[in-house]
């Protein structure tokens, strides 16, 4: 009974790893840009999605959600090699406290954070 019992653990456990190493691989890569100062912004940030998947995103500042340029919703779908822009006026007053926080969406079961940095150290 035990023996049972050991072997239905190392099933699961194995089970999981796996599953573990295949959502990695399958990680959304983005590059996130700080744009060129222009006249119809203060501050503007730049996303490129490097992923060989298509996924969906959400940016956040200080629990705001953003919306994008090309849709003007808060959720956007970027395919492989696709990029957006985010206009961060509507939260140009908290910039310099609050972390930029970007939120993929269908990579895993939940909306998990893949990328969190203040803009001043965005490139």
């Amino acid at each position: 009974m035990l023996g049972i019992i050991v072997a239905i653990s190392a099933i699961i456990v194995g089970a999981g790893v796996t599953l573990l190493v295949y959502l990695h691989g399958k990680r959304p890569s983005l590059e996130v840009r700080h744009s060129k100062s222009e006249q119809r912004f203060k501050e503007r940030i730049e996303i490129q999605n490097h992923s060989q998947n298509v996924y969906s995103y959400r940016i956040k500042v200080a629990g705001t959600s953003l919306k994008f340029e090309k849709n003007g919703l808060t959720q956007i779908t970027i395919p492989p090699g696709g990029g957006t822009g985010v206009i961060l006026d509507e939260v140009y007053e908290k910039l310099p406290d609050h972390e930029i926080i970007i939120e993929c969406i269908g990579w895993l079961p939940w909306a998990q954070v893949v990328y969190k940095r203040l803009l001043r150290d965005v490139g």
